[in-house]
């Protein structure tokens, strides 16, 4: 797997609070926002080094939108909810296949249920 800095949603980003968190960055795929036409693309979310406590979940989404400020954004997909054994045992939380017709504006967003890690 090839990682690409400014294709990374987070690095280092702290994830626990319960609800939604925003991704720190957000992928602008530009004008034609016609990425990887012809070809599988992953978008992949990978916890290096955290280890969670707790019996809080957590879910990742994939979300797209034609502006930057996200203010009408389309969820194209969501992971399943995993626990923290769950979630400091994978070195890969989660990989979703980016579909044809994302907007031009992408981001990841992770969703913390029941307890705060």
């Amino acid at each position: 797997m090839l990682i690409d800095k400014k294709s990374t949603y987070a690095d280092g980003q702290a994830v626990g609070s319960i609800g939604d968190t925003a991704s720190t960055n957000i992928l602008d795929e530009g004008v034609d926002h016609d990425i990887g036409v012809g070809t599988r693309l992953y978008a992949v979310a990978a916890i290096q080094g955290e280890q969670f406590v707790g019996s809080g979940t957590m879910r990742v989404h994939l979300e797209t939108s034609d502006t930057a400020d996200f203010s009408t954004t389309h969820r194209i997909q969501s992971s399943e909810y995993k626990d923290a054994a769950t979630m400091n045992a994978d070195g890969v939380f989660c990989k979703m296949l980016v579909p044809a017709g994302m907007r031009r504006y992408s981001r990841l967003v992770f969703d913390v249920a029941g307890n705060a890690f």
